[in-house]
């Protein structure tokens, strides 16, 4: 993940990225699209980073990558904070309208 994303695709690429591979699991029990805050990056917006999470896997799919990690590896490395979890079915609601960050 690069250092300057806050112009990254996150929010769009991570919702497509949900509807294809979690598209049959409407209520969220196999796959979440996540937004929530990484150390990382620019801590002036309330959510700055968006992902899938398969169980204890996340997905990155944000500018071009195609990343499986272990999530307790992930939360740790950029010290995830913040999360707001989304099923298959809230993601298709809530982006209707736009990508996200939703709650903001």
């Amino acid at each position: 993940m690069s250092q300057n994303q806050e112009k990254g695709d996150c929010f769009p690429a991570e919702f497509n990225h949900l509807l294809k591979v979690g598209i049959t699991d409407l209520d969220g029990k196999q796959f979440v699209l996540v937004h929530g805050n990484l150390a990382d990056l620019p801590q002036d917006e309330e959510v700055n980073h968006a992902w899938v999470e398969e169980g204890e896997i996340v997905h990155e799919v944000s500018n071009g990558q195609d990343l499986r990690l272990p999530k307790a590896a992930y939360y740790a490395q950029f010290k995830v904070t913040k999360t707001r979890r989304y099923s298959v079915m809230e993601a298709m609601r809530n982006g209707a309208e736009k990508m996200g960050p939703w709650d903001q």
